[in-house]
């Protein structure tokens, strides 16, 4: 007599995995009980990501904790470690060893650290990953004098080793990463490495210093060619004048496609132009940080033939010529724009991009922050008059972000009747304004504000300057037009500012909630917003 074993579905090794895959992190410590397919199928997944923080001596790992992480080294993907060795050469003692460790995540530590080596030889062991962040602080109490080099040992002891298939490098600093240090690692990145990102907070304004002076006594070895650098972006730095090192390294990336810039003078961007039309014939994605004048933007603009996408986060006294310019250059292939909240832009400037544009996805005329109104960023905010959107035409209907201002045209009248007709006037323009918005039905993200012309010595918000009579705001009304937005049905993220405060009712909010169920709603107020969590959440039940 023979006997018969039955398998069941779950002991199937792609069906489990195909499970577990989609599982959140938190079950897979209680799936894995299921049985053995679900335990080895479980066990990849939860150590994919793995974090070490710093521990105190009550914390240490113990002989078992390491004999359990060299058995799962394998499944390692993505490694954070936090000035912590040990784990380190733990894993350097692994058979086998990271083999499919993807990520890496450290931080340096300033002087001849034990956790400095480690980094070190654990990257010399061999690794194979293809995206590097090194994280740094400012807290170490001899890192006060600004002289003083800050990660110099960790770094050094690093770059020899740095992975041939190494692709992303990403620096992330709180406080701010050594001026040499930077260097040492610009003129290190291996040929491999596509993208190269430098990010700083440290909010501590400094006169800019010439990095010409800490090239002098370094010996540098510049690779002869970045042959796939494409990206190579940089926060706003406030210590370094970049500029003498950017030259000699964006004449090495001819594959080079997105470029931010940090804080470079003015007197030193028509080189920067210069370099970026001989040598970086692809670039196509540009971000300017700085306090420039228009003319100082003007030789960049003449230097590149086409972009796709043009980030702005400046203060520009005037744009008129470099909008002429650029929209001359640019219109067929902008995809992107975005202008900060300092940038002065005429009405006219603005209208010309909205109507000359076609292929923009991404128009922000004005950054805000969360809770913040444009005028009380910077009083000289970027106002689009509403008239001139109710009397224009679109050709941007594929747009699917939109951050944009109107403009309060209204002035003071002798009579109310002249009072009046000018805010049935308004209203009229307001109706027009939904039509064209209306169309945009692309449209993923809308932010919608209304202010108010700034004039010299007033207060922003105390410019009340009307006759007694209603007061018109661009409300979110059905009464202005609210219904004529039903063909926005791709809208995600929806946020007003100085708008709806009087004119959204309970029409509204049923319009809003039947239209955009999933859509994240800003800018209404406390009752407003507590009616559509209840009743979203009374949906959901």
């Amino acid at each position: 007599m023979s006997t018969s074993s039955t398998t069941s579905i779950f002991d199937l090794p792609p069906v489990v995995d195909t499970i577990c895959r989609y599982l959140r992190r938190r079950d897979y410590p209680k799936v894995s009980l299921v049985n053995t397919a679900f335990y080895h199928a479980c066990k990849r997944y939860i150590w994919r990501k793995l974090v070490f923080q710093h521990t105190n001596d009550n914390e240490a790992i113990t002989d078992e904790h390491q004999r359990t992480l060299c058995a799962n080294a394998l499944w390692i993907h993505e490694l954070t470690v936090d000035k912590i060795c040990t784990p380190l050469m733990c894993l350097t003692t692994s058979p086998t060893f990271c083999e499919n460790l993807e990520s890496l995540e450290c931080d340096l530590e300033h002087e001849s650290s034990p956790y400095a080596a480690a980094l070190a030889m654990f990257v010399r062991r061999g690794i194979k990953i293809s995206n590097l962040t090194l994280k740094t602080r400012d807290d170490d109490p001899q890192n006060n004098d600004e002289g003083r080099p800050l990660n110099i040992y960790g770094l050094t002891l690093l770059l020899p080793f740095l992975p041939p298939a190494l692709k992303n490098i990403s620096v992330k600093t709180a406080g701010r990463f050594g001026a040499m240090d930077l260097l040492l690692l610009l003129a290190s990145l291996p040929a491999s490495v596509e993208r190269f990102t430098y990010h700083e907070s440290f909010t501590q304004c400094r006169d800019l210093l010439d990095s010409s002076s800490f090239l002098r006594g370094l010996n540098l070895r510049w690779q002869a060619v970045y042959p796939n650098l494409k990206e190579l972006e940089f926060s706003e730095f406030h210590q370094l004048n970049l500029a003498s090192v950017l030259l000699p390294l964006l004449r090495k990336c001819p594959l080079l496609e997105r470029l931010g810039l940090p804080i470079i003078p003015g007197h030193d961007l028509p080189s920067i132009a210069e370099v970026l039309r001989d040598s970086c014939p692809k670039l196509n994605a540009l971000t300017i940080i700085g306090y420039l004048e228009e003319d100082e933007l003007l030789p960049v603009i003449e230097a590149l033939p086409r972009l796709a996408s043009l980030d702005l986060p400046i203060d520009t006294p005037t744009l008129g010529v470099f909008v002429s310019r650029m929209r001359a250059k640019w219109s067929s292939t902008l995809t992107s724009l975005t202008f900060g909240a300092g940038a002065i832009l005429e009405s006219s400037d603005i209208q010309l991009l909205l109507t000359s544009c076609p292929r923009l996805v991404t128009f922000w005329m004005c950054p805000h922050g969360e809770g913040k109104r444009p005028w009380t960023i910077s009083p000289h905010y970027s106002p689009l008059n509403l008239s001139d959107l109710a009397q224009s035409e679109w050709t941007c209907l594929g747009l699917e972000e939109l951050c944009i201002i109107f403009h309060d045209e209204r002035v003071e009248q002798d009579t109310l009747e002249q009072h009046l007709e000018q805010e049935q006037r308004t209203r009229e323009w307001i109706r027009q304004a939904y039509t064209q918005l209306g169309k945009l039905k692309k449209l993923e993200t809308l932010h919608l504000g209304w202010g108010r012309p700034f004039r010299e010595g007033v207060d922003g918000d105390s410019l009340a300057i009307h006759k007694p009579g209603p007061l018109v705001l661009m409300d979110f009304s059905m009464a202005s037009g609210l219904a004529l937005l039903k063909d926005l049905e791709s809208l995600r993220q929806l946020s007003l500012d100085n708008m709806a405060r009087i004119s959204v009712g309970t029409e509204e909010l049923e319009w809003i909630h039947q239209m955009w169920p999933h859509a994240r709603i800003s800018g209404l107020d406390k009752s407003s917003t507590d009616w559509l969590q209840v009743q979203r959440f009374s949906v959901n039940i």
